[in-house]
């Protein structure tokens, strides 16, 4: 409460504890990635429309480092905050599975499935990357994702059932 520059009294007057804060930080960092996920995906531009959109997932990743970080740590030990990191998550599987389902089409994918590796690998490398350490140039890890996910639906969309 000192960094933030205030009382606990006024700290007490917004939120009733600790986990009320983090709930009311979550909210705007989640409201954040849904407006990513809301947001249209131009599929006809290929490569460079998911670049875009991981791009922006990993903007607000990074705006957002140190309450990703405590809800991350809060979800281990929490099972409030870890349903909410479910939730928020579940949002950006359902978006990604929608936009590769038809590249996957007939492969004997399930395009969830799928959809949540991705999303993970996007999430972990971010955590990682840039909200953990800032050790990674953020346009490298967009790129090298965009590469893997592109390159990840492709190769499966070749696996023909």
């Amino acid at each position: 409460m000192a960094r933030a520059g205030v009382s606990h009294g006024t700290f007490y007057t917004y939120f009733e504890n600790k986990p009320a804060a983090l709930d009311g930080l979550i909210d705007a960092t989640a409201a954040e990635l849904q407006a990513v996920v809301d947001e249209p995906w131009d599929t006809a531009g290929g490569s460079a429309a998911i670049e875009a959109v991981i791009g922006r997932f990993v903007s607000v990743f990074a705006a957002n480092a140190d309450v990703v970080r405590a809800w991350l740590e809060a979800s281990a030990r929490e099972s409030h905050f870890a349903t909410r990191l479910l939730e928020v998550r579940a949002g950006y599987v359902r978006r990604v599975g929608e936009v590769i389902a038809p590249a996957l089409s007939g492969s004997g994918h399930d395009p969830l499935l799928a959809a949540s590796a991705l999303v993970a690998m996007v999430e972990g490398a971010v955590t990682q990357g840039i909200a953990v350490d800032g050790s990674v140039e953020r346009s490298e890890l967009v790129r090298t994702l965009r590469a893997l996910w592109v390159g990840g639906v492709v190769r499966c969309s070749e696996d023909r059932a």
